[in-house]
């Protein structure tokens, strides 16, 4: 349909000395849809066009009653050859947003001389030529390094500096691989001075591509080498629309400066840190060991990215905080096929990521959707953690929990654990099984190894057909201890609804309903001998037993309470 132009928001004279770019005359503006489908802004995509100088603003009319601004920029001395080049006569799809952005951009910086290409510098982009040199000239040449669609071949990592941009076309568009020479300690991309550290690097709109599957196979070989992209020791880095692939590491690494990840104990904080940094946007596949993680870095922003099927079948985490990570946090963003979705944690000579943020995640078909640990703190004889602390989750999914793959000796299946760490808040976990998945009558939610301080709240299960209990809060010499669980709901799908183990002091189990499994329903509440609880407002069917507490059962919350020393 065509867009009328108007120079008011209503009334006003309707605009038609229009031009395209390269200024040949613009009949009308155009888009592909009808006005009934164009009823948001976003469905048009970027209309690009020049109008006479006179109007600083313009509206397009989409019928309706009602217009909508168009952003003016004033393109003053573009040479017509950067504009061809540009290619930005009209976009008609919501796809090409972006790309219609930057080659604007491309187009205005490039006469000005602030942005290069790499193929002015003799890169080929053919999939078979070492374009290394032709990098590492462009950014000897200009900060904002263009790289045009292509397969770009580089030998050894490019090395961004400091204030400098490096981008493509798009993902998929635009990749930089590693030669199949390359030595397995080198990135594909990653910031040039990690020694004494770099800032204001922009990574956008290319895959990196660290060709794990080259002759004889690789993998990453220790430290915090072999990643596709990595930050080291840099501050404000900003990284969007990167597709990593084929890591023989980690899809994307933010961590200290030193090479080697530092093993110092519990407690240390690690110097030369990374820290502000984003990304945003991005997609992780084919990794060693995690897709995105973080390593002795502060005020990280991970945001709608996407981690899948990494190539390994160990501890390989869609998304890893890991030792010494610092108030890190991660929004709306997606693991899938992954041993762990989400796993925040440390070694045991390291301290735990702490002060970490989860603002909605979806897990599918994770084995570990959500597994919060601090390693060697765990068991009666480890020392408790002095950095597991402070993590705080809202609007959690696990879709088909499960290990279908072998991971991790084949580990069991939950959609959360928490291990270790204290002052723990979940609010909103939405838990969807797999009926045709065998959970082995373990539960969807442990809390264990001495875990303390966790309030957790709006549990929603259903589609587990063996599973044990929704929530279980391990007991002995490695309970837990000062536990809030609140309103939580479950259709048909567990044994129980919370299973307390011995000696477990101070469970608050408030606001619980539902319907038991089909077949082997035991208790709502079940709670070992010497745990201390309150249980108010169980509203459950299909459960033979209301409360187990001492061994003793209890067909109500009402008969419970009555007993002597219970709180209701």
């Amino acid at each position: 349909m065509q867009l009328p132009v108007w120079d008011s928001f209503t009334g006003g004279a309707q605009v038609t000395d229009l031009k395209k770019l390269d200024g040949t005359p613009l009949p009308g503006v155009a888009s592909s849809l009808t006005a009934q489908e164009a009823s948001n802004p976003a469905d048009v995509g970027r209309i690009v066009f020049q109008a006479p100088d006179q109007f600083t603003t313009l509206y397009l009319d989409r019928g309706y009653g009602s217009r909508w601004a168009v952003s003016t920029l004033d393109i003053g001395t573009l040479l017509p050859t950067a504009i061809q080049k540009a290619d930005l006569a009209m976009v008609q799809s919501t796809a090409a947003v972006d790309t219609a952005d930057e080659a604007l951009a491309v187009a205005e910086q490039k006469v000005s001389g602030q942005v290069v290409s790499v193929l002015d510098y003799g890169a080929k982009g053919d999939g078979v030529t070492d374009d290394y040199d032709a990098f590492v000239a462009a950014f000897q040449a200009g900060k904002r390094v263009f790289v045009p669609a292509g397969i770009y071949r580089i030998r050894t990592a490019i090395l961004v500096p400091s204030g400098c941009e490096l981008f493509g076309e798009g993902m998929d568009r635009t990749i930089i691989r590693l030669t199949d020479t390359a030595d397995p300690d080198t990135w594909v991309v990653t910031n040039a001075n990690r020694a004494g550290g770099d800032a204001h690097i922009y990574l956008h709109d290319f895959t990196a591509d660290w060709n794990c599957d080259r002759p004889g196979g690789l993998n990453g070989t220790g430290g915090s080498r072999g990643s596709c992209v990595t930050f080291g020791q840099v501050q404000y880095g900003y990284i969007d629309r990167v597709k990593a692939i084929n890591a023989g590491l980690h899809g994307f690494d933010v961590c200290q400066g030193t090479l080697e990840y530092p093993y110092m104990g519990d407690g240390y904080v690690a110097p030369d840190r990374s820290q502000h940094v984003w990304i945003s946007n991005c997609i992780a596949h084919n990794w060693g060991d995690d897709g995105f993680t973080t390593h002795h870095s502060d005020y990280i922003h991970i945001t709608n990215c996407y981690a899948e099927g990494p190539r390994q079948r160990g501890n390989n985490n869609g998304f890893e905080v890991d030792d010494g990570s610092r108030f890190v946090t991660l929004t709306a963003n997606t693991s899938e096929n992954c041993y762990g979705g989400v796993e925040i944690k440390a070694h045991h000579n390291a301290s735990a990521g702490q002060g970490v943020t989860i603002n909605g995640h979806m897990s599918i078909r994770d084995v570990r959707s959500y597994n919060w640990r601090h390693i060697g703190h765990h068991v009666a004889a480890d020392p408790l953690s002095v950095s597991a602390f402070s993590i705080t989750a809202t609007n959690l999914t696990s879709l088909h929990a499960g290990n279908r793959t072998g991971f991790y000796e084949d580990a069991s299946a939950r959609c959360m654990s928490i291990s270790a760490f204290v002052n723990v808040n979940v609010n909103g976990l939405l838990c969807i099984g797999d009926p045709l998945y065998d959970y082995a009558d373990g539960p969807l939610v442990a809390l264990q190894y001495k875990a303390r301080n966790v309030n957790i709240s709006n549990v929603t299960a259903r589609g587990f057909n063996s599973a044990s209990t929704v929530i279980y809060c391990t007991g002995g010499d490695q309970k837990v201890d000062s536990i809030n669980i609140s309103n939580i709901a479950a259709d048909a799908c567990t044994k129980r609804m919370v299973q307390i183990g011995s000696d477990v002091k101070g469970v608050n189990v408030t606001n619980v309903t539902g319907k038991a499994a089909t077949t082997g329903a035991l208790y709502t509440v079940d709670a070992a001998s010497n745990s201390t609880i309150t249980v108010q407002g169980v509203l459950c069917t299909g459960f033979p037993t209301a409360v187990r507490h001492n061994s003793t059962n209890y067909a109500t919350v009402k008969l419970w309470a009555a007993s002597a020393n219970n709180t209701a």
